[in-house]
């Protein structure tokens, strides 16, 4: 999940150009957005126990508001100029829908694959 999230969040700044030779279009001002809506100085953020976890970056998300860009997009790809509340806000309803039943702690913990996962059962006999 939190690779998704390193990944494609910046994504969301980044409109597709058609080009068969694609423009640079990425924004620094949307990506200077992301490291001052997660408190970081560059992107991506590190990731594991002592970087981003989940619950802290659904958060700083959700709090995000609308980033402006400082360019305008290519002319190939139209006037797109901000990622909005909106958008940032799906995308984390997404991570989070993805996330839905998942036990941080017994994922974190080892006993708990995030692919295969296992029943109610199974984690409340561990606990």
């Amino acid at each position: 999940m939190l690779r998704h999230i390193v990944v494609d969040l910046p994504r969301l700044g980044v409109p597709v150009c058609d080009r068969e030779q694609p423009c640079n279009i990425y924004d620094a001002g949307y990506i200077g957005g992301l490291h001052t809506a997660f408190g970081i100085p560059v992107w991506p953020p590190e990731l594991g126990v002592d970087g981003l976890s989940i619950t802290y970056a659904l958060e700083r998300m959700r709090n995000m508001g609308t980033v402006h860009f400082e360019e305008s997009a290519c002319e190939h790809t139209g006037e797109e100029e901000e990622v909005t509340t909106a958008q940032v806000v799906e995308f984390a309803k997404g991570v989070e829908d993805d996330c839905q039943g998942i036990c941080l702690d017994c994922v974190r913990d080892g006993r708990m694959h995030l692919v295969n996962g296992f029943g109610k059962e199974e984690h409340d006999s561990l606990n």
